[in-house]
């Protein structure tokens, strides 16, 4: 567990972070890729769950 002072450090450090100069660091844009619905998608891999542990 994180102490007082390692939680001040953390919190001094990031104090001054402004978000519009800080460079990007993770983009995920895979919303061409995926045509189907994540719904659907739950669907399919919970049924397949079920069949395959129905048989046991």
């Amino acid at each position: 567990m994180l102490g007082v002072e390692s939680t001040d450090q953390i919190l001094d450090y990031y104090k001054d972070w402004d978000s519009s100069k800080a460079p990007v660091m993770l983009v995920l844009d895979n919303s061409n890729n995926f045509t189907e619905n994540i719904e659907n998608v739950d669907r399919k891999k919970l049924g397949h769950l079920r069949k395959k542990y129905s048989k046991s």
